[in-house]
């Protein structure tokens, strides 16, 4: 069983890849499924799989960017 909240914005989902996620999926909207409860402690009460926010994502992705696209320094610099 996952033990990290994605409802927390430093937790990362990690449910078995995109099967395991669809897994999730319809256990947490079937109640009759044996992991509905387990699924849904597990997700906290504000997940919500339809909610995307861009800039939330371009926001957590912008570091990346900025070590992508940075300058080498001269001391990194081909000679």
């Amino acid at each position: 069983m996952p033990t990290m909240n994605p409802s927390q914005p430093s937790s990362r989902l990690s449910c078995g890849g995109i099967p395991g996620y669809y897994t999730l999926l319809e256990a947490t909207r079937d109640p009759q499924r044996p992991e509905h409860e387990d699924m849904l402690d597990w997700i906290g009460e504000e997940f919500d799989p339809e909610a995307f926010s861009v800039d939330e994502v371009n926001w957590r992705l912008a570091p990346l960017q900025r070590s992508y696209c940075e300058p080498e320094t001269t001391q990194n610099a081909p000679q």
